[in-house]
């Protein structure tokens, strides 16, 4: 769980536990914090599609090295449901081989980020119920 979620559900439960505490439990106080955990909810959402986007836009698996026959060639090597695909890269150069790797990397930490934002948007919808 990210730490912004953490603290929203952690302050929310403070605030229903001191209301309840002092008999002041309104039904004003709770449509506040569930307007504050219906915004963080709309952000995440929208969180989500941007690195959705930003992850279609990115090359997606892993790049092996071949050497045939002395010569060095490079392969994208991913899933297709349930095929392993190697797509024939060629011969790369040393700068663009670092800008495929960096954009190689650069999709999977927008996946390790879109995996964490999907766990937060659960947690806050079963607050919200």
């Amino acid at each position: 769980m990210s730490i912004l979620i953490y603290y929203i559900y952690f302050f929310t439960r403070l605030i229903l536990f001191f209301t309840y505490l002092s008999g002041n439990l309104k039904e004003g106080t709770m449509k506040i914090l569930n307007g504050v955990l219906n915004e963080e909810l709309d952000r995440l959402n929208k969180l989500k599609k941007n690195y959705e986007k930003q992850i279609a836009k990115l090359p997606k698996g892993s790049l092996i090295r071949k050497n045939i026959k002395g010569n060095i060639y490079y392969y994208l090597n991913y899933r297709q449901e349930k095929k392993k695909i190697f797509k024939y890269i060629g011969k790369l150069p040393g700068k663009e081989l670092e800008k495929l790797l960096d954009k190689i990397e650069e999709r999977r930490k927008f996946e390790k980020l879109n995996k964490q934002v999907k766990k937060d948007i659960k947690k806050l919808e079963k607050m919200i119920k």
